[in-house]
């Protein structure tokens, strides 16, 4: 669903007078901030439903490494962009594992607090320079997450190439519902396009408790069948 058809949905459900009440205008501010609400729930909720593979190429020796605006490709040969934009900034890593290049055989990547980090230098330390060496064997790597989630650390730093695969939450973002062409979180989660829709008009009538309410007992319904589909595979419609 389009703004344009979720917004002319919206007057219907808020009544007769809702052109003299709120303008486009309104409505679309509502139905922006709903987009995000709803979105954000579902990263919540839901997260298997809303990560994507990202794959990123590690070069040896390196002090950190970008996540965000750079091309990366993923299993099938498929090209995604690795978000930077500002409509689909990353928000959250779910998981993390990594491979060296050329091999097949992936080990997870646990991502740490930098509370839990020791900067060493390769060279300084008998049990760092393995760990760089060796690190399957000898304890694992370790990635952190710095600069809002556009670069990663990985410690012990490398000493080989690899690749990274990421199980990775974007935001839709603010910016998504641009024109009345513009689908409703990014034209994903189809069933969840009523309850965007339900939670613009809980946002626009915060002066109305009982018509407030309703809509907001219809979006809780929208979300819960969605869940119960995901997780039970009834059907919610």
């Amino acid at each position: 669903m389009d703004l344009g058809t979720a917004r002319s949905l919206l007057r219907q459900m808020l009544g007769d007078q809702s052109q003299s009440v709120w303008s486009d205008s309104d409505l679309n501010s509502f139905l922006n901030r709903a987009n995000i609400r709803i979105h954000r729930r579902l990263v919540i909720e839901q997260p298997e439903l809303a990560t994507t593979i990202y794959l990123w190429d590690f070069t040896a020796n390196s002090e950190e490494l970008p996540i965000q605006g750079t091309s990366a490709s993923v299993p099938g040969g498929t090209v995604r962009d690795t978000a930077g934009t500002a409509v689909d900034p990353i928000i959250s890593i779910e998981r993390l594992f990594w491979k060296r290049s050329g091999l097949t055989s992936y080990h997870s990547l646990p991502i740490r607090s930098l509370d839990d980090m020791e900067e060493l230098t390769a060279g300084s330390n008998v049990a760092y320079d393995l760990l760089s060496v060796i690190p399957a064997v000898a304890g694992g790597l370790s990635a952190y997450v710095i600069d809002a989630y556009t670069k990663l650390l990985i410690r012990p730093t490398p000493q080989f190439n690899m690749v990274i695969k990421g199980y990775v939450n974007t935001d839709i973002g603010e910016s998504a519902l641009s024109s009345d062409s513009s689908d409703l979180l990014n034209g994903k989660f189809l069933p969840l396009h009523d309850a965007v829709m339900h939670d613009a008009g809980f946002l626009a009538t915060f002066k109305d408790e009982s018509l407030r309410e309703e809509f907001m007992v219809q979006r809780e319904d929208v979300m819960r069948l969605h869940s119960e589909r995901a997780l039970t595979n009834r059907e919610a419609y």
